[in-house]
């Protein structure tokens, strides 16, 4: 029994502790200290700011496979959801819009604030306006650009065939006053009039957060669970060199996040 409380003791303070690094490690002022919002937002800004912290890592240590190998990770871990989220989402593969669906059930769970600036069939453009982990993006913004990316990837493959990937001339973690995304849709034959037309789901004021059922997102999380360890075990017993859709479009280079969106 004595040995019972002095582990319960010994685990108690080592959480404390522990949670006291992670604490320290973001940073916050006093007033962040002082503010319910900063720590609704905390664990987001951990895992984000360790992402920062692992994907140029593995650059350095390993080269594009390191990158690569994390990358498939969250590729299949979007394809493993991929098919769930567009019937749960009721989205149009031939609406831009509509596909920007994904981003605002994603920006929903992240706490992101934007609006719809284009809401065309064809074309759609999303600024963001407010993301809670500006701040700890800014050591690698790419964590965006090349790594979120490979899980939207993943999610678009298999019923998504006239996307392109989305394309940010704007990002918060460099310095600008919005994150901007751009979907767009490749034209097919007789596409060209109806990619003109306005959305049925434009929507100019910032975008309802949509809840899926409870039975609907512990599924797709079950699914994104299984996704991500099937491709780390693909990268285990064949290496990290696997194919992906649309990959040189998010290719891991250290900086071109700040060159493309217009930063030197």
């Amino acid at each position: 029994m004595k040995w019972i409380k002095r582990g319960f003791i010994a685990g108690t303070i080592s959480s404390v502790a522990w949670f006291g690094v992670l604490v320290a490690w973001i940073k916050p002022s006093l007033k962040q200290l002082l503010s319910f919002r900063f720590w609704m937002e905390f664990p987001l800004k951990v895992m984000f700011k360790s992402l920062a912290t692992i994907f140029p890592l593995a650059s350095q240590v390993f080269g594009e496979n390191g990158t690569k190998a994390m990358q498939y990770v969250l590729y299949e871990a979007g394809r493993a959801r991929g098919k769930l989220m567009q019937e749960a989402l009721d989205i149009d593969p031939d609406d831009a819009r509509s596909i920007g669906r994904v981003i605002d059930f994603e920006d929903g769970v992240g706490g992101v604030k934007g609006k719809w600036v284009d809401q065309t069939k064809g074309m759609a453009t999303k600024e963001e306006l407010y993301c809670p982990a500006t701040k700890e993006l800014e050591s690698c913004p790419e964590v965006c650009t090349c790594l979120m990316m490979a899980m939207e990837a993943g999610t678009f493959a298999g019923w998504a065939p006239r996307i392109t990937m989305p394309k940010f001339d704007k990002l918060l973690s460099v310095g600008d006053d919005c994150c901007r995304a751009t979907l767009k849709l490749k034209p097919v034959p007789g596409s060209e009039e109806t990619d003109k037309e306005i959305s049925p789901h434009a929507n100019y004021d910032f975008p309802p957060k949509i809840n899926m059922p409870p039975t609907v997102a512990l599924r797709m999380a079950m699914l994104m669970g299984m996704g991500a360890a099937r491709g780390l075990l693909k990268i285990l017993t064949s290496g990290p060199d696997q194919p992906m859709d649309w990959y040189d479009d998010f290719r891991y280079v250290r900086g071109e996040a700040y060159t493309k969106s217009g930063k030197k």
